[in-house]
């Protein structure tokens, strides 16, 4: 356990939790554009003709996101 903080320092305890939340928070977010990116990249490969890799992106988006109606809905 951290040391008790001396009046006029910062209390460590609270700093590591809240960086320990903006990180949780942060790797959310870039999850989510991940798995937006795969869906466009995806739905860009099916405009081309290129199915196997439209499949192989949405399927990379539902590893990620096992619930996404998007990418089950473009499968």
């Amino acid at each position: 356990a951290l040391a008790p903080s001396m009046p006029g320092e910062p209390d460590c305890s609270r700093s590591a939790s809240a960086l320990a939340a903006a990180g949780v928070s942060n790797t959310v977010g870039r999850s989510r554009m991940i798995v937006e990116a795969l869906l466009g990249v995806g739905i860009a490969f099916k405009d081309l003709g290129l199915l196997e890799a439209s499949v192989e992106r949405y399927e990379q988006a539902l590893a990620i996101k096992p619930n996404y109606a998007e990418a089950h809905s473009n499968l």
